[in-house]
């Protein structure tokens, strides 16, 4: 599996320091909202 996530675009270009400040936006604001989700799901 490792080697999978390796050779994912977005973590290539981040690993070689390539990756857009949009795209790294994108992933930020993405998980901002799964682990406000996710918080919610944990305190129940």
């Amino acid at each position: 599996i490792f080697q999978e996530i390796i050779k994912h675009d977005f973590v290539k270009d981040l690993m070689s320091g390539t990756l857009s400040k949009d795209v790294f936006g994108f992933y930020v604001n993405q998980d901002t909202l799964y682990l406000s989700e996710y918080t919610k799901v944990l305190s129940k």
